[in-house]
């Protein structure tokens, strides 16, 4: 009774694991919703600067009315993304409001910024501390001790039994002539015949037999989990130290095409090209930073749903 208790006690813990992590999850997609606000935010404000040098450029008559109009549909793509953006954080944020469940009609302020990515731990070292820390594995240990406690009591029932019985009495006409009786009885029992304890004791062998192989397989899976879960910090960490490389890289040869323009040397293509190079570095430099792979918000609502115990009969 004690392990199975200890083992519901660890998988209370372990179902809250699973709804932090949903949570967690919601709360990192609903900060990168706002890094891609911000983002696009600034690609008007270039594309509204550019527009600006093209209207001018055309009033001086150095440039085309081609060159204000591909300016105006740039400007008009830009703030048709910011309007993508802000749809995707209101959705990130109902996410979150449902996951946590408080009110959807709340209004979210997101004011503690995500933490810088913390260093990737060795790989013995991350196992040896999941094995220690997991949950899941204290509970299939504990039910691994429930399923030992029962063959033993199952055991337990071959042993014989031993028992004393005493009983006493007084017996009479009158008072006065109370005659004391008395008995004592002493009684062995040997289980000789009783075909329903080797029965029980193969059942409770067979769980016993279940239990270290579900620990088995429980201890397999946490070590693929550790192990790709620090692949994938390994290869994310890389990705957005070559995506962040990739972006400066892109936003100097802009800021050196803006000028040479603007010096009278380059030509509007010059910028396009710049500007149809820096914008997708930094949407993948935003992607990378946030999570490539990362579910939608509604898919990890759900799955907080679920790891809450929800729908579940």
């Amino acid at each position: 009774m004690s392990q199975g208790e200890t083992a519901s006690r660890y998988a209370l813990q372990r179902a809250e694991n699973d709804v932090a992590t949903a949570v967690a999850r919601l709360y990192v997609l609903a900060q990168r919703a706002s890094t891609q606000i911000a983002s696009r935010q600034a690609d008007v404000a270039l594309f509204e600067r550019l527009l600006k040098v093209a209207q001018d450029e055309f009033t001086a008559g150095t440039g085309t009315r081609l060159d204000v109009a591909q300016a105006t549909v740039q400007l008009d793509r830009a703030k048709q993304a910011v309007l993508i953006a802000q749809n995707d954080q209101r959705t990130a944020l109902l996410a979150l409001l449902n996951a946590i469940g408080a009110d959807e009609s709340s209004d979210v302020v997101l004011v503690d910024p995500l933490p810088a990515a913390p260093p990737v731990l060795p790989v013995d070292s991350a196992l040896r501390a999941a094995q220690q820390q997991r949950p899941e594995l204290k509970e299939v240990v504990a039910r691994e001790k429930e399923a030992s406690l029962g063959v033993s009591a199952a055991r337990a029932r071959r042993m014989p039994s031993v028992a004393f019985d005493f009983e006493g009495d007084y017996s009479g006409n009158h008072t006065n002539d109370l005659l004391w009786t008395r008995r004592v009885a002493a009684t062995l029992g040997m289980p000789l015949f009783h075909a329903d304890i080797n029965a029980a004791v193969a059942r409770a062998r067979a769980d016993l037999h279940d239990r270290e192989i579900e620990r088995t397989q429980r201890e397999r899976d946490v070590e693929q989990d550790v192990r790709r879960a620090v692949l994938s910090l390994e290869n994310a960490n890389a990705r957005v130290a070559v995506a962040t490389e990739n972006a400066r890289v892109a936003e100097e040869a802009l800021t050196v095409a803006q000028d040479r323009r603007a010096a009278g040397y380059g030509t509007p293509v010059e910028v396009d090209r710049a500007q149809d190079s820096y914008l997708p570095l930094r949407g993948d430099h935003l992607l990378t930073a946030g999570g490539e792979g990362d579910p939608s918000p509604r898919d990890a609502g759900r799955g907080c749903r679920e790891a809450a115990g929800e729908g579940r009969p």
